[in-house]
């Protein structure tokens, strides 16, 4: 069994570039089924291989039937993307309209366009696990279309830490010119922290090979929550680290139930898949 471990993880090193890394887990469970099979039934390892392979296929003909079915993009993150895009095409009104005086105010300016921009490109990616859980309960997604919501999901959210990155720097620029510091550790600035920490850890956890897909967009929940408290954190110069209770205890309680649905939802799409 460790030989058979072995060529499935070199099939899978040389089939990936060619089939997708999308895909490739799907194929990869259909070959360990068609190998326990065989193996149960008393053919022998080399054999089982040979014919578990021969009954898959070729890479670039499999490659090329997948390219012909592949369906469109999960319509909340189209709709998420489109409306992500009218926002900021409005925002940037917003933004030429106020560059127009002194420095500092160009600079806070763009960091209310960046920040703006950055934050709600992470709740989508919050939005879009929202999403799933709902149809979990309807007409769950496969785990292939799960799947394909992670290179989308993972441009997202690089897409999003950019833009917080740029936002939360160009406000330390705008608080030094203005305030005559750039950081003081004030709810906002805390905040602000708080959401790239997680943006980082989001998308290495993203990148890592323990990641699931359906496990990646319940914890884009998880992101939501923070982004919510650190967008509606009280600005103030003292560097007192409050935020509003009413907001952080509605949104926490609610994102909490959320995260318990899309568990029960998961485990219970499990255990119907049990013989």
């Amino acid at each position: 069994m460790h030989n058979l471990e072995q060529q499935i993880a070199e099939w899978r090193k040389a089939n990936a570039p060619v089939i997708g890394r999308e895909r490739i887990g799907e194929l990869e469970n259909h070959l360990r089924e068609a190998l326990g099979e065989l193996i149960q039934s008393g053919v022998p390892a080399g054999e089982a291989w040979a014919t578990a392979l021969a009954r898959l296929g070729d890479a670039n003909a499999l490659a090329a039937e997948f390219r012909k079915v592949e369906p469109g993009t999960y319509w909340p993150l189209r709709i998420g993307f489109a409306g992500w895009i009218v926002c900021g095409m409005a925002l940037l009104f917003f933004v030429k309209a106020r560059i127009a005086g002194q420095i500092a105010e160009n600079i806070l300016a763009v960091h209310a366009f960046t920040i703006t921009m950055g934050y709600s490109a992470s709740l989508i990616v919050g939005a879009v696990g929202i999403c799933s859980i709902g149809q979990g309960f309807f007409a769950p997604l496969s785990p292939s279309e799960s799947q394909r919501l992670v290179r989308p999901l993972f441009n997202f959210s690089v897409m999003a830490w950019v833009l917080s990155l740029l936002g939360v720097i160009l406000g330390m620029v705008w608080a030094s010119i203005a305030w005559g510091r750039a950081w003081g550790w004030d709810a906002k600035e805390c905040g602000g922290l708080a959401v790239l920490v997680w943006q980082v850890a989001y998308i290495c956890f993203q990148r890592s090979k323990a990641a699931k897909a359906q496990i990646t967009l319940l914890l884009g929940l998880v992101g939501n929550f923070i982004v919510t408290c650190a967008w509606f954190a009280p600005m103030n110069s003292g560097g007192a680290a409050t935020f509003s209770r009413p907001v952080i205890l509605i949104s926490g309680a609610t994102y909490l139930a959320l995260l318990i649905l899309g568990f029960l939802s998961m485990k219970r799409r499990a255990i119907g898949n049990l013989p």
